[in-house]
């Protein structure tokens, strides 16, 4: 099956092709400079204690808009934190555990990236919480 053909970088005047997102291998690495590290946007150890404590407790996918009760394997903010010193980012009652299929439609309405679709790990949950 042919390839579909390459496309002009993002970023204006750029005679170079897209690599990823968009963009050439210059450009992405500029945008990543520009975006920070895991630790500078509010994601670093604080955060992956408290993210491996919560899909712990909550196992299960919470937003269940794309899914039945897939296995979460990612936490996200209902409401989004605002920067490293914002309450909300470790705030426990303001995150919901989520399967990459829920987190990312949810993402994709919000606007704050495109939704990716990779295929869920489907769950039967019985009522009293056993999972088949």
């Amino acid at each position: 099956m042919p390839n579909a053909p390459k496309r002009p970088c993002v970023h204006p005047g750029c005679p170079a092709y897209a690599e990823y997102r968009g963009r050439c291998a210059a450009h992405t690495k500029q945008a990543n400079a520009a975006r920070g590290t895991t630790t500078q946007r509010g994601y670093g150890s604080d955060w992956e204690r408290l993210r491996k404590l919560k899909l712990a407790t909550d196992g299960i996918c919470q937003i269940r808009t794309h899914c039945a009760g897939a296995i979460a394997d990612s936490v996200d903010h209902i409401v989004p934190f605002r920067g490293v010193d914002d309450p909300l980012r470790l705030e426990w009652s303001n995150l919901q555990s989520s399967c990459i299929r829920c987190n990312s439609a949810k993402a994709a309405a919000s606007g704050r990236r495109p939704a990716v679709w990779p295929p869920a790990k489907q769950l039967a949950v019985k009522p009293g919480g056993e999972i088949r």
